[in-house]
């Protein structure tokens, strides 16, 4: 049984294992580790988790963060029902579009004073179709300064704040004009911009989402640090942090989680301990409209009680679309 789900699962992070095949020995652990990379909680205490079910041992699926997807009815062997849960939180696809941004700053003048980051997008599929793209200050000196997004058809004006562009592409098209720009423009409530010297450390969060299946999303943190000299930084962000992500981190007793609603629906935001247990319900909402949005989190338990330093896995389901993100309590 295990076998076959691993199998059907091969090269993604999940992990199957049958708590009646555990026999309490320490060796049984370690073969566990080494051949899946992962040491789970729940394996060391499959004893006691089948006695608690009345010896109606369960199939159990986690991922590499250590977070129970699905456990199986009473001796459940139907492969198809444990892949059409595990296929829930794991989509499979093949991804639609690739999008690369160099590490090479391009610096020209044509009337703007301009910093530009290049980047490279293919399209996929053979067809037309449209990807959504974020350009947002994620450290900005000024909260005025101006930006702009540049593809095959040219640069979009600058404007200050978050830029969304919506780009449609022909099918296979490759993109290679793609620039995201700071300029030495600050919006001006009277002028509606005027010239402002770019100083400082920047940081821009470029993200690129499929509108027809918001879990495929790309993005890299762009960062311009100016010492010395003007110095380029591209750091690619992990899927989950593209929707999800906490400030501060570490951090103590409290934290901000900022997450992103993709697309309208059902919202739920927990956190879990790394035995998979559930400490805190942030948002259970049946429908929230896509954007931003922030909750806080107070490291306590249900009763009020702190809880002890270390990793917290939180997690964001908006309508089946999940992402994790793991924050660190230090007390």
């Amino acid at each position: 049984m295990e076998a076959g789900v691993n199998q059907y699962y091969q090269g993604q992070p999940v992990v199957t294992l049958g708590l009646d095949t555990y026999n309490g020995s320490p060796a049984a652990v370690e073969v566990f580790r080494s051949v899946t990379g992962v040491t789970f909680p729940l394996l060391t205490q499959g004893g006691n988790y089948g006695s608690q079910n009345n010896g109606n041992f369960r199939k159990v699926v986690i991922d590499p963060d250590g977070i129970v997807r699905y456990t199986s009815a009473p001796y459940e062997l139907n492969v198809q029902t444990i892949r059409s849960h595990v296929d829930q939180w794991m989509p499979l696809d093949d991804p639609t579009f690739t999008f690369t941004v160099a590490e090479t700053l391009i610096t020209y003048t044509d009337g703007f004073n301009t910093y530009g980051f290049h980047g490279r997008l293919e399209n996929l599929l053979d067809q037309e179709r449209t990807l959504n793209f974020t350009l947002e200050p994620i450290v900005s000196p000024d909260p005025n300064r101006m930006y702009s997004i540049c593809t095959y058809v040219g640069c979009y004006p600058p404007d200050s704040g978050t830029v969304f562009i919506p780009q449609t592409y022909a099918a296979s098209q490759l993109d290679t004009g793609l620039i995201f720009d700071i300029y030495n423009l600050v919006a001006d409530p009277e002028w509606g911009s005027d010239t402002g010297s770019i100083v400082g450390n920047y940081q821009l969060r470029i993200t690129i989402q499929n509108p027809d299946d918001p879990s495929e999303v790309i993005a890299y943190d762009l960062y311009l640090e100016q010492g010395s000299s003007v110095t380029p930084r591209i750091v690619p962000v992990p899927q989950s942090q593209a929707l999800l992500r906490n400030y501060p981190n570490p951090f103590n007793p409290e934290t901000t989680i900022e997450f992103v609603v993709s697309q309208p629906g059902a919202v739920a935001v927990n956190v879990f301990n790394l035995l998979g247990q559930n400490v805190a319900t942030l948002v259970n909402s049946p429908f929230m409209s896509t954007g931003t949005y922030r909750a806080n989190w107070r490291a306590e338990s249900a009763r009020g009680l702190p809880l002890p330093t270390g990793n917290y896995l939180v997690e964001l389901n908006n309508s089946g679309l999940r992402a994790v993100h793991k924050v660190l309590l230090v007390r």
